[in-house]
């Protein structure tokens, strides 16, 4: 009796703490993300524990203002389309991945969030004078996302600049 018991109990925990995991590209295709989301979601459900990660530095309180979820409320996956459009309209993250974990009395939703690289600044070493000047030619603003063509162009540039005042 107490092994029938207990087998039931553990499939019954393992059932209840099934998670489902959807990784959206936020540069991707709209349609592939909302299918993604009505399957994470196909039906409202009660928001007990809403959870983010973030590898770059980014508020509790702004990640709660751009969501708009709120513990304690119905979701559905309209919800999560607008939060989804909201994080994108931030332009500062790759992907969010949506984990959506079973509770007893709701659902855990934890988003983890992967940001762009981005650049911090430009330096110049071995040059004294006119270093402004040739950071006029890199073409990424500091904080800006990176660009692998816009960054060999700006080195093109550079290489460009010296040539025309006779280092190489």
């Amino acid at each position: 009796m107490s092994i029938v018991f207990f087998l039931f109990t553990f499939i019954h925990f393992c059932l209840s703490a099934a998670q489902q995991e959807a990784i959206l590209n936020l540069d991707g295709n709209q349609a592939e993300m909302h299918a993604q989301i009505a399957q994470l979601a196909p039906a409202p459900f009660l928001l007990k524990k809403l959870t983010f990660q973030s590898d770059t530095h980014f508020s509790e309180q702004e990640f709660l203002y751009l969501i708009d979820l709120h513990e304690g409320e119905q979701i559905a996956a309209t919800d999560l389309y607008k939060a989804l459009y909201f994080l994108q309209k931030k332009q500062k993250f790759e992907t969010a991945t949506f984990s959506l974990r079973e509770l007893n009395d709701g659902y855990h939703l934890h988003v983890d969030l992967k940001s762009f690289w981005t650049l911090k600044n430009v330096k110049f070493h071995g040059i004294l004078i006119g270093r402004d000047a040739y950071r006029t030619h890199y073409l990424i603003e500091p904080g800006e996302r990176f660009d692998e063509e816009k960054h060999e162009l700006s080195l093109k540039k550079f290489v460009d600049a010296f040539k025309s005042e006779g280092y190489f």
